[in-house]
């Protein structure tokens, strides 16, 4: 199902609407594709990708959720791109999961806290991007870790 342009506008109109609406600060942005991104709360949290393509290499430590506005699918963790999925059936769906994973961070963090880190980041923009890449490349040192987990004997000399 291809969304006209006005069914686009209104979809993300109606995100950042929602986001706003909760207390989420949403900053959006573009790059070279035609790839739209939504900046949520300073990326403290991950953003949304909204898109008619798949997502490239560089933005996998970055984006949280994707959503493909060319086809529908259902609603699904990729463990390749670490990233939630949506499709244009149920794109305006991830504003219960933004809110969900915001609310487990405060939780985790503490309101005060997580207010704090909001704030640094606001203040520093590249700190939660290299939060975001470390934590890439330690997924990706752990993909590589045994199946077993168990133990690794050091080599004999």
């Amino acid at each position: 199902m291809k969304m006209t342009d006005d069914q686009l506008k209104a979809l993300i109109r109606t995100i950042i609407v929602q986001l706003r609406a909760a207390g989420v600060h949403v900053r959006v942005t573009s790059h070279r594709t035609p790839s739209l991104y939504l900046h949520l709360d300073h990326d403290v949290l991950k953003e949304i990708r909204i898109s008619d393509h798949h997502m490239g290499q560089k933005s996998k430590h970055r984006v949280g959720y994707d959503i493909l506005i060319d086809r529908d699918r259902h609603r699904k963790y990729a463990a390749a791109t670490r990233c939630v999925e949506y499709g244009a059936n149920n794109a305006a769906t991830v504003v219960v999961k933004v809110i969900a994973d915001r609310d487990h961070k405060v939780q985790a963090l503490g309101p005060r806290n997580y207010q704090r880190l909001v704030q640094l980041a606001q203040r520093h923009p590249q700190l939660p991007h290299k939060e975001a890449a470390f934590e890439n490349k330690l997924s990706a040192f752990l993909d590589m870790a045994p199946v077993g987990g168990g133990r690794r004997e050091r080599p004999r000399i």
